[in-house]
């Protein structure tokens, strides 16, 4: 359906996040991928998928409604992985239930046990695209800054709450992109590594070995052609180990 109306394919890790973000709704699905093709393939590391205006107008109106304390802890809630109601109260203080109970009442979360989530993906998505590009970066730094006990987590918030190369922050991100790697997780592990190569300050060895690791992440993750644009931009100034890793995925991308 998507192919037929846009005129375009879309690569795995790209057909799973509008299916995520559209709640299995066709309308909903099809807006964002007109959306998607409309901004054009190059979404930079951490960046969610272009919010349509028709959809963003719809959800944000109702988003409106709600006092300002209620929508930072809301973005909060949109931009961690697993929001709880003990990381809201770390966030946002011992009133967080309290500050969150609009949302509750409006429809627009629910709470099951510790665990909050959104009624509809879109709720979240919306509030991430109508935040500046300051208020995003204070709630990933709190974030980050809670997350001592996920490593992964704790590297992508305080990576985002940044900009600008980082020789730390590139390493934890290079080290966490190991770990999703290792655990089954191969976009996550596309999306740190990318955010390393970013965040690396010089664009020597260290820095394609990064770009490379990336590159084979997103390989794994099935999306050869990100892999294959990874790599080609390594091929032309890299040697060795490298730049046989590099050929060897633009190989395998002529072949799929």
């Amino acid at each position: 359906m998507l192919f037929r109306s846009t005129g375009s394919s879309f690569a795995r890790p790209t057909l799973l996040r509008i299916q995520e973000l559209s709640g299995g709704n066709p309308f909903y699905a099809l807006e964002l991928a007109r959306a998607f093709v409309a901004a054009g393939t190059l979404i930079r590391p951490g960046q969610d998928l272009p919010m349509p205006s028709s959809l963003r107008a719809l959800v944000g109106a109702r988003l409106a409604r709600l006092p300002a304390a209620t929508r930072r802890l809301l973005l909060t809630t949109a931009l961690s992985a697993r929001p709880t109601i003990g990381l809201l109260r770390a966030v946002g203080g011992n009133d967080a239930p309290t500050v969150i109970q609009p949302a509750i009442d409006a429809g627009l979360i629910s709470i099951d046990g510790p665990t909050v989530t959104f009624d509809h993906p879109l709720y979240a998505s919306t509030l991430v695209a109508e935040a500046s590009a300051g208020e995003v970066r204070g709630v990933h730094a709190a974030l980050g800054h809670a997350a001592a006990e996920d490593p992964e987590a704790r590297a992508r918030h305080l990576a985002l709450a940044s900009e600008g190369s980082d020789a730390v922050v590139a390493r934890s991100l290079a080290r966490a992109s190991l770990r999703a790697r290792g655990r089954g997780a191969p976009a996550m592990a596309g999306e740190l590594a990318d955010m390393a190569v970013e965040r690396t300050p010089s664009l020597g060895r260290l820095r394609s070995e990064r770009a490379i690791a990336a590159a084979e992440a997103w390989f794994a993750a099935g999306d050869p052609t990100a892999a294959r644009d990874r790599a080609a931009a390594l091929v032309p100034s890299v040697r060795g180990s490298v730049r046989a890793r590099a050929l060897l995925l633009m190989s395998l991308w002529a072949w799929y």
